[in-house]
């Protein structure tokens, strides 16, 4: 009876189960635009079951097992109008289609730097900006140190080159990107922004706030990522020439072929670039800016084997010189010195992409890079060997990416592992040169919630084989409370890794006698200086110099997008960072000849805090008005610690010296409080026209520092406000040429001591021609 019972029961229930799924459906459909094309991360929820999913790539959703009867759906994305539609399930459903009007005034911009995905620029919660082709054309852009300059809260300072600031932090605390790799090869923390020719950049993304979660070193501040063409016409040819003040003169050719199935895919790119310098002081031997001569060669080849596996193969090499001249004196006589400087960069990388399905994929990189620079100096009127100095450095990095969907209710949870190895060579750092390794791993959670909010949770892991380890997390938020409103908020942390010098330098300056050994090096180091007599006294030993932790910094960040209508945009973003562990020289030692014996540490504390505000507006059709400004206040507070315990002091009005006031103190130098960029536009569409007028303002900076307590804290030491214009103005004359007249600092703003970087009023003219055969 036992049994039957149970075989009964087991029918029954078998029964119930088959009349249950008699009555379940599945509900699959895509959302596409008005082009039919289809938009991926749509959020598509059933509103009575509070039950949702995201578009693939390709606009595909799909619910399973829903109950039959009516269900209301709701179809939103921050760059469309959102649409509610009721839907009646009593069989499957395989090919329904939702049609989404674009929102006004949104951009459909697909990024990539902030997330490693692929994600709209309007639903991305990190603060993002998108420089197009299309802006760095109509405003005459030669090299990326120009555009970045007449960017929001982007000041772009020469100091071994020109860098760029971000957030008010040094230009060694941003990361530069080529086509998503790292690039090296920075002096004295600066990357050179001039190397690189905008040609065929198709745009550029500056990603504002640390990035280390997803980057690691030296992305504290930022990343910026140099994104050129890819191939997509049958076959095209754009050449361009440039000529201007100084003798500039700017040669460009970039070859582009696809073949017919979209299969194969190569873009070939190369420049000439060439300019005398100039000289800002007539009366003193060398120039203010040298003569330069430059040759920029990039090349990609792309192979789709099918829709799911694509592979690129990119390289670039970048080689320049620099001619100069210097005096030196012995004695009461003074010799001409003749200066060269060859600097050469290397790019090489490999990427196989394979998807399993729209948004399953997986990624492997291989990437090797170098960068080298030779100074040579002769005494001009004999030719005879003055100096020389040699460095070169090189970074092999390997990298598996793949992105997963659907884990623990994400969107997509993106996976990275991968490996680095760096080499350096030079005669300053000990044994002539060194390596060094470094693992890391990283992971990014990027979900949905509630319709309208979007959550990206990141979290990355560096081993380094000469400095502590360090973890890097991340949490930005994205919320939409309207189509046209996005309000964000992101709390992070970035770090700087100690440099190559830092770790390893072996120099003793030749003229003062001190002597810097790096930290991985000290013990040895100080070993060899004692064999040789050299030691005097040491007030810290070797093995109690402790390892470096990089430089550290947390960051909040929050701030809103807003389209009031299809005339008005306003962006907002107030952020604060706080950096910590600085880096900085330490006495451990003196010499027999009376000087200092230093390594590294870490000591300071500093922050960045400020707004940033971007308003554009289109009040008629084509005329276009963009108002930029940046509030920055910064400080170290080590510096405000001393100040607040009356232990730094200046010379009063009555030539007594006394303590320094809180409220005298400036924050760090180079940092203009005020800054702005006004830009105008006009785009006259029946002749083919436009026009460029933009106006790059830079309120009081700290200089330098005058009266001698290494702070910013007297008016002397402030280096005045600058407004400086530009204008370009371009014309279509042919189906195949672009005629571009241009003049930059159109008042002839100069100052040899504060502006060196401005020779005066500059004028170019700029032809381009454009074959494409379609």
């Amino acid at each position: 009876m036992r049994q039957v019972l149970v075989i009964f029961f087991a029918l029954l229930f078998e029964c119930s189960l088959l009349q249950s799924s008699a009555h379940t459906f599945h509900f699959s459909g895509s959302v596409v635009n008005q082009n039919n094309e289809g938009i991926p991360y749509v959020t598509v929820r059933i509103i009575d079951l509070n039950e949702g999913v995201s578009t693939a790539r390709n606009g595909i959703f799909l619910f399973n097992d829903l109950q039959s009867g009516f269900h209301k759906f709701r179809f939103s994305h921050i760059s469309y109008h959102t649409v509610d539609t009721t839907v009646n399930l009593s069989n499957n459903i395989d090919d329904f289609k939702i049609i989404l009007t674009q929102a006004k005034k949104t951009t459909g911009e697909i990024v990539v730097t902030g997330t490693r995905t692929y994600k709209h620029l309007e639903n991305l919660p990190i603060p993002t900006d998108v420089i197009s082709d299309n802006e760095i054309a109509k405003q005459g852009n030669l090299k990326l140190d120009n555009v970045l300059s007449e960017q929001l809260g982007l000041n772009v300072l020469n100091n071994h080159g020109n860098g760029v600031q971000l957030q008010g932090l040094d230009a060694d605390y941003t990361l530069i990107l080529f086509n998503g790799e790292p690039v090296i090869g920075r002096t004295g923390g600066i990357l050179d922004l001039s190397r690189f020719t905008l040609g065929n950049v198709k745009r550029i993304e500056v990603v504002r706030g640390p990035s280390s979660s997803l980057y690691g070193s030296n992305a504290l501040a930022g990343v910026i990522n140099i994104i050129t063409e890819k191939p997509a016409i049958p076959l095209g040819l754009k050449t361009a020439i440039r000529y201007g003040s100084n003798s500039l003169l700017d040669l460009t050719g970039n070859l582009q072929f696809s073949d017919n199935e979209n299969k194969l895919g190569v873009d070939l790119f190369l420049n000439r670039y060439f300019t005398n310098g100039y000289n800002l002081m007539e009366s003193s031997f060398g120039q203010t800016v040298p003569e330069v001569e430059s040759y920029t060669l990039n090349g990609d080849i792309y192979y789709k084997f099918s829709e799911e596996t694509q592979l690129k193969f990119s390289g670039r090499y970048n080689f320049d010189n620099e001619f100069d001249k210097f005096t030196v004196k012995s004695g009461s006589d003074s010799s001409l010195v003749n200066l060269k400087v060859n600097n050469d960069e290397t790019n090489f990388s490999l990427k196989f992409n394979h998807k399993y399905s729209d948004d399953f994929d997986i990624e492997a990189r291989v990437y090797r890079t170098t960068f080298g620079t030779k100074t040579n100096s002769t005494y001009s009127n004999t030719g005879e060997f003055y100096s020389d100095y040699s460095f070169k450095q090189g970074t092999n990095k390997i990298e598996v990416q793949s992105n997963i969907p659907k884990i623990l209710l994400a969107n997509v949870m993106t996976v990275g592992l991968g490996g680095q190895l760096d080499d350096v060579e030079a005669q300053q750092i000990a044994a002539g040169g060194q390596t060094a390794n470094l693992l890391y791993g990283y992971l990014q959670y990027d979900a949905n919630f509630l319709n309208d909010f979007n959550v990206i949770g990141s979290v990355r892991f560096d081993s380094h084989s000469d400095y502590y380890p360090h973890w890097s997390p991340k949490i930005a938020l994205s919320y939409n409370p309207a189509d046209n409103l996005t309000l964000r908020v992101s709390v992070g942390s970035g770090f700087k890794a100690p440099d190559f010098e830092q770790l390893y330098l072996d120099w003793t300056n030749p003229f003062a006698g001190y002597s810097v050994l790096g930290v991985a090096y000290v013990e040895e180091g100080v070993r060899k200086m004692k064999e040789q007599g050299l030691i005097d006294t040491l007030f810290i030993q070797p093995t109690n110099v402790a390892k470096l932790f990089p430089e550290s910094s947390y960051s909040l960040d929050f701030g809103f997008n807003y389209y009031f209508d299809k005339y008005l945009e306003f962006k907002a973003n107030a952020f604060r960072n706080n950096i910590s562990d600085m880096i900085e020289f330490l006495r451990i030692g003196i010499k027999k000849n009376g000087q200092s014996l230093h390594t590294y540490a870490n000591f300071n504390r500093i922050y960045t805090q400020g707004i940033e505000v971007k308003i554009k507006s289109e009040p008629v059709d084509n005329f276009i008005v963009e108002i930029n400004y940046q509030f920055l206040q910064t400080g170290d507070e080590d510096v405000l610690d001393e100040i607040r315990n009356k232990k730094i002091y200046k010379r009063g009005s009555t030539g007594v010296d006394r303590p320094v006031q809180e409220v005298e103190y400036g924050g760090l130098f180079y940092r203009p409080e005020h800054s702005g960029i006004l830009k105008i536009q006009y785009n006259w569409e029946e002749v083919n026209a436009n026009a460029s007028l933009r106006a790059l303002f830079k309120g009081n900076y700290g200089w330098a520092d005058m009266n001698g307590n290494a702070i910013l804290d007297d008016k002397s030491e402030y280096a005045p406000s600058t407004v400086i214009w530009n204008l370009t103005a371009s014309k279509v004359l042919f189906s195949f040429l672009t005629l571009q007249l241009g003049i930059d600092n159109i008042f002839n703003y100069k100052d040899i001591r504060m502006l060196s970087v401005s020779p005066g009023r500059t004028f170019y003219v700029n032809a381009v021609f454009n074959f494409t055969k379609y």
